[in-house]
């Protein structure tokens, strides 16, 4: 894919998701329904964009960045100008930062809590400049997304991808050092040192943005699908060598709401299996969504109509994720 492609799809994603994102913040009774807080944005190393979000009824801060793109391959060669190309696909990761106080915060590795507990994070529970830059990328990741460009037409489809639990053990336990010379044996050899529940986690953020493109877009989803593999299991020995495992008592997920205007079943089924998972369903019809693949928000929100506030409401954290006095004021 050449360069100028690469910027036009990062380019583009950034473009939707602050203008999903933007429509929400200035509807007072939008984000009241969806449960939006507080949204800050933010750049990687790289330069690539990402957005911390706050939920209402989540403790921890949530945050989605773009990580890389590709153009899907395909067999099929177009024939006439209402055939599409090939879906351009652009990746995401999900991360979840944990309150410290919350039940959840065990459950992720003792290297994420200690990194947690540490000075890496500021007051809003994400990380400083210092601490984005220090901290090591498989952190804190419960899931990934992918948003699918089709052209001509400008369907959007948006994937999520996460295991039901995301665990991970100490071949040879773990012993640390504290401040004082200590030694502390934190697990024993085989033990699970991560065991956190990615598919939950992951399926709460991504519920949330596609509701929310829905009441961007005024339409709600024309397809939605699954697909379902055994989950992976990573077993660390003390050199940090990582051995990856499949479990087939544990799913990976991969859960399809596509909002494309001519209902191609072909399309999103092809991509539900394009990575040797097993297709658990495809629907077109909300009532014959098994509830566990469903969020009616997706549908209902679209025909719902908000009193728009006079004015923007600042719902950000800008600069070190704090508003001033007076921006603090007129946030609810």
């Amino acid at each position: 894919m050449l360069v100028t492609e690469r910027i036009d799809l990062a380019t583009s994603t950034e473009i939707l998701l602050n203008e999903v994102f933007q429509h929400i913040f200035q509807s007072a009774g939008a984000r009241a329904y969806l449960g939006f807080s507080q949204i800050s944005q933010v750049a990687s190393d790289e330069g690539l964009p990402g957005w911390y979000l706050w939920f209402d009824d989540m403790k921890g801060a949530c945050y989605i960045g773009i990580t890389g793109w590709n153009a899907r391959h395909s067999d099929k060669v177009p024939t006439n100008a209402w055939q599409r190309e090939p879906p351009r696909d652009v990746c995401l990761v999900l991360r979840y930062f944990p309150d410290m106080e919350e039940k959840l915060f065990e459950t992720f590795s003792c290297f994420e809590q200690i990194f947690r507990m540490g000075p890496h994070f500021d007051a809003t529970g994400t990380t400083t400049f210092e601490g984005s830059r220090t901290m090591p990328e498989n952190f804190f990741v419960v899931g990934h997304m992918i948003i699918s460009f089709h052209e001509p037409h400008g369907d959007i489809d948006f994937f999520c991808q996460a295991p039901e639990r995301w665990r991970e053990y100490r071949t040879d336990g773990l012993t640390l050092v504290d401040s004082e010379g200590t030694t502390m044996a934190l697990l024993a050899p085989g033990e699970c040192d991560r065991d956190v529940e990615g598919w939950n986690l992951s399926r709460h953020i991504f519920d949330k943005i596609v509701s929310a493109y829905s009441f961007l877009s005024r339409r709600p989803p024309s397809v939605v699908g699954v697909a379902a593999g055994p989950s992976n299991e990573f077993q660390i020995d003390t050199f940090n060598n990582i051995h990856e495992i499949k479990n087939e008592r544990w799913k990976e997920f991969l859960l399809l709401v596509s909002f494309g205007q001519n209902g191609n079943l072909h399309d999103a089924e092809e991509m539900l299996l394009s990575q040797s998972k097993r297709l658990i369903g495809i629907w077109t019809d909300v009532r014959s969504i098994p509830a566990e693949w469903c969020n009616h928000s997706w549908w209902s929100v679209a025909d719902r109509h908000f009193h728009d506030d006079h004015g923007f409401i600042c719902s950000c954290y800008d600069g070190r994720h704090e508003c001033s006095a007076e921006e603090e004021g007129n946030t609810t």
